[in-house]
């Protein structure tokens, strides 16, 4: 049977469940059905049975509950052909590759798909990752798994006039700025991620990441061509945020010198004797010699059995470093520099425990997705940046050592205000980008391949950094209450107003929003500005300067709720 279009209500049983793909296009809803064997003897049954074989013979990680549930709902999504794009929102090694994984497995449970037709992609230029990915997966899909180094030669080679193809672009956020890699692969080449092109081909796209930064904002606005998921973890995670509420974060310092300072202390004493030498270092860099003293004696003070501890530095600066450990720190360590030029699985080392502490100095690794053995880790410490980039930090080695079933006692030091965002921007569903002052280099304003400009994906929702203004003055409503009515008056009427609406207890407290602290705003301020009202985020609260609550939303979508206006 030939590829048809048929009326919506028209299904096509092939005895394995409908092959029907419903989608919207000119205002008329359609559903597109693809042959039930190709002319190469595929069917649904024969690849979708042999893929879970291979999940089996390979014994490939089992997939977890919460997996399987946003794996359903993700595939179930795209039932509706006018979706071509979700994304998949999950905390840092809480089992976002099971997670893929499971889409797949649902996707091709319900849609006539070929293997061939599904990739794994992503914008980070790492090994580990493409590594890590295939380990995880049936190798009847590693043909089809890329990094950045491959997506624009083999990857645009093969997709290139494809058709009803599946996407999953893991750690979205990398390489994600207009005129990237990732932009250059999905619409410099042959305009894979166009509107035009997305809904002529059935091509459809899930992102992932713990920080989709400038993609989440772009993605919300192209409507309802797209969607946002949230995968919970399972029993046993311990996630940045635990982190934070258990204390096990410490604020990270500077604890050596960069290449620039390394280069000028150098040149200013290269005549001078080692005493004079060490005599200056100490009075210049008198908090760098403390704060490495400080940490030998958390180490040391700390663990009862040795540990391997994560430093990360400057790649130049590993011999220096390592004499200001040796010097300022403790001469009871073991050093090892892990950088590109380590060939090994670190797992390998971390598997076993070490005869004494031991630090392995970082260089350009553990930015992102690799998983380590946690069994013998103390502490985590992050490179001290005065230019600060939260998606970084987040997914740096604090992500690292995020996991299930994580000693309880391993200590981060990275940047705790970053961590806080974190928090707001996860309980709030990732809807305060602007108002926390999230930083990375996807947001404030800066494009990234997935903007509607550049892919033709318009809506009529205002993206978070322009929604200082309800689109009608009449769909506006607010109440205002009182310092001491947080916990009662307030959290009564939302309880009966807005239901399913559960209030964190720090949410929207005078400090926690940036755009709020930074302005110094007053109630009456928020209502005139009447921030972060759009489509999708129909309602609002916030405490003022002036201590008071103010509670607003779209009265087009709660409709007779009381207010003051």
């Amino acid at each position: 049977m030939s590829n048809t279009y048929l009326p919506t209500n028209t299904f096509f049983d092939t005895g394995f469940g409908s092959r029907a793909i419903g989608y919207t296009e000119d205002g008329i809803e359609m559903r597109r059905v693809y042959p039930v064997v190709s002319n190469n003897g595929f069917t649904p049954e024969r690849e979708y049975n042999y893929f879970n074989d291979t999940i089996i013979r390979e014994n490939i990680n089992p997939i977890y509950v919460n997996q399987e549930e946003i794996g359903k709902k993700i595939s179930d999504i795209f039932d509706i052909r006018k979706i071509v794009s979700a994304m998949l929102i999950a905390l840092t090694q809480s089992g976002k590759t099971g997670a893929i994984l499971a889409i797949i497995k649902h996707f091709m449970e319900k849609c006539n798909i070929e293997i061939s037709n599904i990739f794994i992609i992503t914008g980070l230029s790492d090994l580990d990752w493409l590594e890590q990915t295939c380990d995880a997966i049936p190798s009847i899909l590693h043909k089809n798994v890329y990094h950045r180094n491959n997506l624009l030669s083999e990857f645009t080679d093969k997709i290139t006039n494809m058709k009803n193809v599946l996407i999953i672009m893991d750690e979205v956020h990398t390489a994600a700025q207009e005129n990237q890699t990732v932009q250059n692969a999905l619409l410099s080449v042959n305009e894979i991620l166009t509107k035009e092109y997305m809904m002529e081909n059935d091509i459809k796209m899930v992102d992932v990441s713990a920080t989709p930064d400038g993609i989440y904002g772009a993605k919300q606005r192209w409507g309802d061509n797209h969607q946002t998921f949230y995968m919970e973890p399972g029993l046993n995670y311990t996630s940045c945020i635990d982190y934070l509420n258990q204390g096990r974060i410490k604020q990270y310092k500077k604890i050596t010198l960069t290449l620039r300072e390394f280069k000028a202390y150098e040149n200013h004493t290269k005549d001078m004797l080692n005493e004079d030498k060490k005599e200056y270092f100490n009075e210049k860099y008198g908090g760098v010699v403390k704060n490495i003293s400080d940490l030998a004696t958390d180490i040391r003070t700390r663990y009862n059995n040795k540990r391997y501890h994560f430093v990360r530095i400057e790649g130049k600066m590993y011999e220096f470093t390592k004499e200001l450990f040796h010097e300022y720190g403790s001469n009871f360590f073991d050093y090892t520099l892990y950088n590109k030029d380590y060939k090994d699985d670190i797992n390998k080392m971390l598997k076993n425990a070490p005869n004494r502490h031991h630090i392995i100095f970082v260089h350009e690794k553990l930015r992102c997705a690799k998983t380590i053995t946690k069994d013998y880790i103390g502490i985590l410490y992050e490179r001290y940046s005065k230019q600060k980039n939260d998606s970084t930090i987040i997914q740096s080695l604090l992500g690292r050592g995020t996991g299930y079933n994580v000693l309880q006692d391993i200590i981060i030091y990275t940047n705790i205000p970053t961590v806080e965002k974190f928090k707001l921007l996860w309980e709030n569903r990732f809807e305060n980008f602007d108002e926390v002052g999230w930083i990375s280099n996807t947001t404030k304003g800066k494009k990234t391949f997935a903007d509607p400009s550049l892919t033709g994906f318009e809506s009529d929702i205002s993206s978070d950094s322009d929604s200082t203004l309800s689109e009608s003055e009449d769909d506006f409503a607010y109440r205002v209450f009182e310092e001491n009515e947080r916990f009662t008056n307030l959290k009564d009427f939302v309880k009966d107003y807005f239901p399913g609406w559960n209030l964190k207890r720090d949410q929207g407290r005078f400090g926690t929003i940036k755009d709020i602290k930074d302005n110094n705003s007053t109630v009456s301020d928020i209502l005139i500005r009447r921030g972060g009202l759009n489509a999708r985020s129909t309602k609002r609260m916030y405490q003022g300067s002036d201590k008071k609550w103010v509670v607003y939303w779209k009265k087009s979508a709660f409709p007779g709720v009381p207010s003051n206006n």
